[in-house]
């Protein structure tokens, strides 16, 4: 299969090239959709095309927000997309936590997920960092590495620790960028 997503309609979606089909997958929150912001706000003018309708916000509305597949060495389709509200759980800015104790985190605008096509499941996993661009190292543990679209922070899950403790605070870890101009 082939995918692709649809961003602005929250959806994961599948070509199957050989049986001639395309199916959309709606891509769940945690959260009820009402409550997780949207990148895609309502117009403030109407459009030439399509007047005042808002192709967003049409129901069913789906702010998942998804970008960027990539498969794994599993078959699982990850990607970017929101999981809840902007506010960050309180383990983002813990001291317990050693990444957030160097670097607290309060808010991120986009997490991660991926598709498994055996279970036909999505899994939800919360980070502290936004993810936009997302790419897995050639080593053992399949180290999955996130950039923020706009931001000082680089991510990463341990796709390897979160399949075996399917703990997404365990399995997380940031840090900020930082520009060396003095070679310090």
């Amino acid at each position: 299969n082939i995918y692709a997503v649809s961003a602005g309609h929250g959806q994961l979606v599948v070509l199957d090239p050989n049986g001639n089909r395309t199916e959309s997958l709606d891509i769940p929150t945690r959260e009820p959709r009402e409550k997780v912001p949207s990148r895609f706000p309502a117009p403030n003018r109407p459009s030439l095309h399509f007047g005042n309708e808002h192709l967003w916000a049409n129901p069913p509305y789906n702010p998942a927000d998804p970008h960027n597949p990539m498969l794994d060495s599993k078959g699982r389709v990850w990607m970017t997309s929101k999981v809840r509200s902007n506010a960050d759980p309180s383990w983002c800015g813990s001291t317990d936590n050693k990444f957030a104790a160097w670097f607290p985190l309060e808010r991120s605008g986009r997490q991660a997920s991926f598709y498994d096509p055996k279970t036909k499941q999505f899994v939800l996993i919360d980070t502290c960092y936004a993810t936009h661009h997302l790419q897995f190292d050639n080593v053992a543990n399949a180290t999955l590495y996130f950039n923020e679209l706009v931001g000082p922070i680089f991510g990463w899950i341990d796709t390897k620790v979160y399949d075996q403790t399917k703990n997404e605070q365990q399995a997380n870890g940031w840090c900020g960028q930082v520009l060396d101009t003095n070679g310090d």
